[in-house]
Formats: structure tokens, sequence, C-alpha cells
């Protein structure tokens, strides 16, 4: 089981010294723990979207995104490292911004890993120092 995303927006191609705004539409299979709209948007805005465009001629940048469906389906899902670090980046809410200036998939996976180190570390420190209140004791 897996979740259909199909997702479609404009990038910037580079054509001489302009750069001209053409339309795509991708499709991704995600796993079946990706539980909302939203978190595939982000998955698939942040990791997976600026990986498979960069493959076109010319390509500059992404201009927009949007997830127009969201479906489950009966197809395999892609289930790489890369993959499963985002679902779980996007389920503590710590993907790093830069992470499509990264150019190789080991890279953002390094990059991945640690950003979930450090929230898991901050999550526990937090828990750490929650201490109740109980006023002025005298």
């Amino acid at each position: 089981m897996a979740k259909k995303a199909v997702v479609e927006g404009e990038l910037k191609i580079r054509e001489g010294h302009n750069i001209n705004i053409e339309f795509y539409e991708e499709t991704f299979l995600l796993d079946d723990s990706v539980a909302s709209l939203e978190q595939a948007r982000a998955i698939i805005k942040k990791g997976l979207l600026n990986e498979r465009l960069r493959k076109r001629d010319n390509f500059k940048g992404i201009r927009t995104c949007q997830v127009v469906s969201f479906t489950k389906t009966d197809e395999v899902a892609e289930a790489g490292d890369l993959d499963k670090l985002l679902i779980i980046a996007t389920e503590l809410n710590c993907i790093p911004e830069n992470l499509v200036n990264y150019k190789r998939p080991d890279h953002k996976i390094k990059a991945l890993e640690k950003a979930i180190e450090n929230a898991k570390k901050r999550k526990e420190k937090i828990e750490k120092d929650n201490v109740t209140d109980e006023g002025y004791v005298d």
C-alpha cells in the first residue's frame, strides 16, 4: 500500500540570458505512514521534487508547488533512505531549510540525520526541564 501524490506547479528554466517559466506535473508514491496532505507537500517540496526536476535541461529552480491529489493506491511506495528520513523529519518538524541546496542524496541523508538527532535532543531536554511550578513555598 502507498499513497499517490500528484504535484503540479511552475519551474524556472534558463534559456540563454533569459529565465522562462514552464508548467510541470509529477507523480510521487509515498509511504502509507504519511498522514496528511500537508506532510506530503513538505516531504515532496523539501526533498524529492528538486531532485527529480534537476534532471531536466537548463533547470534553474522551482517557483510554485501544490499537491493536486492525494489518494491511496495499491502500488508499491518508493522506499529509499531519503524518503524514510523525510517522513521522520516532518513528524518532528525539523527539515533543514537549505536541504534543496544539497546536490547529492547522501549529503541530504547526512543533513537529515543530523537534524533528526538534534530535534530528539531538544525534545529530551524540554521533557527533562519541564518541571511543575508549585508556587511560593515557605
